[in-house]
């Protein structure tokens, strides 16, 4: 911690625990590819299976840091500001910075549908997509840790596979 430049005693000659999820997650892959320039993290690193692991252990422990999505977050962590380059201003991690795309670790997820554009989805496809955008589908991907979609985006993506929007 006193390389980072901590003063306090009792913190300067504590190493910092690292932790991060398993190399098979998404967000472990995106830390690769954004953060890392495509190399691995440090063998340092503890790895966890589950995101929700990554967050525990950092609450459990004062001298760790760690990374992971912002929708896992408990009141024993806290969310740093982060920055591409030691120019730029560091920007939070929140869903506003990351709907209007300054927060520079942010990812769309994106959901595929088979399909011939033009033509109309089948029925079961169409009330997957309705209840993917649905309030109900939205609150599905709230509770999972991840920002739901905008309103906005839901009505563009909807009227763009053929279904009508008000639901």
């Amino acid at each position: 911690w006193g390389d980072l430049g901590v003063t306090n005693s009792s913190w300067a000659g504590k190493s910092i625990a690292l932790y991060g999820p398993g190399r098979g997650t998404a967000t472990y892959g995106l830390f690769k590819e954004h953060v890392l320039d495509s190399k691995d993290v440090k063998a340092s690193v503890k790895q966890q299976p589950a995101v929700s692991g990554v967050v525990q252990s950092i609450g459990g422990d004062k001298f760790a840091m760690g990374y992971c999505g912002i929708g896992h977050k408990t009141a024993e962590v806290k969310a740093l500001k982060v920055k591409k380059t030691a120019k730029e201003t560091a920007i939070a991690p929140s869903g506003a910075n990351c709907y209007d795309g300054s927060y520079p670790i942010a990812r769309p997820l994106l959901v595929y549908v088979n399909y011939k554009p033009g033509t109309k989805l089948d029925p079961l496809r169409a009330e997957f997509i309705r209840m993917v955008f649905s309030r109900q589908g939205q609150q599905a991907v709230v509770e999972s840790g991840l920002l739901p979609v905008s309103a906005d985006t839901a009505r563009e993506d909807l009227v763009t596979v053929g279904i009508d929007p008000s639901f």
